[in-house]
């Protein structure tokens, strides 16, 4: 996977967009979450950055995300090398 080079006033321009009119927590994640729906094109491959001990992926590994589920659920539908078939795997982002 190529490396992005980090825009970091884009980033804080992006997220300002999202996050403008939350007014806690589950508001922004709620504005994430449609703004990734309208940007996002499955399938996409992407690198997990931080082991979880509720997530299957270890730091490093790859996936496909061939999938993503409603709001309530926040989660990706993965299809994973090493297993070879779709699973749900926990949220996107960290709680």
């Amino acid at each position: 996977m190529a490396k992005v080079k980090r825009n970091k006033q884009r980033e804080r321009r992006i997220q300002q967009e999202i996050v403008v009119d939350a007014h806690n927590a589950e508001e922004q994640a709620m504005g994430w979450y449609y703004y990734l729906e309208e940007q996002l094109r499955f399938p996409f491959r992407a690198k997990c950055v931080a082991s979880r001990a509720i997530s299957p992926l270890r730091k490093g590994q790859e996936v496909d995300i061939v999938g993503w589920l409603p709001p309530t659920n926040a989660r990706a539908k993965c299809s994973s090398p090493c297993h070879g078939k779709s699973e749900l795997w926990p949220s996107l982002w960290p709680s």
